[in-house]
């Protein structure tokens, strides 16, 4: 079964997708919403604005149904 971290078309998407943020398995829980330590833990991981990261993961809910505290 294709992962919806796999359908993302940049590895970002797939990073943010993936528990512990590195594109790998596991993934993260399809119907767990996304904290807002969840989105300081990747921009710190990823050396990038937690804003910018918040903004990929609303993009992300709206295309995978996905749910940000």
């Amino acid at each position: 079964m294709l992962a919806l971290a796999d359908t993302c078309a940049d590895g970002i998407g797939r990073k943010l997708l993936s528990q512990d943020i590195d594109a790998l398995n596991p993934r993260l829980e399809p119907k767990s919403p996304i904290a807002d330590d969840r989105i300081a833990k990747a921009a710190n991981q990823l050396k990038r604005p937690p804003q910018a990261i918040r903004e990929r993961y609303e993009r992300l809910a709206k295309q995978f149904d996905r749910k940000l505290e």
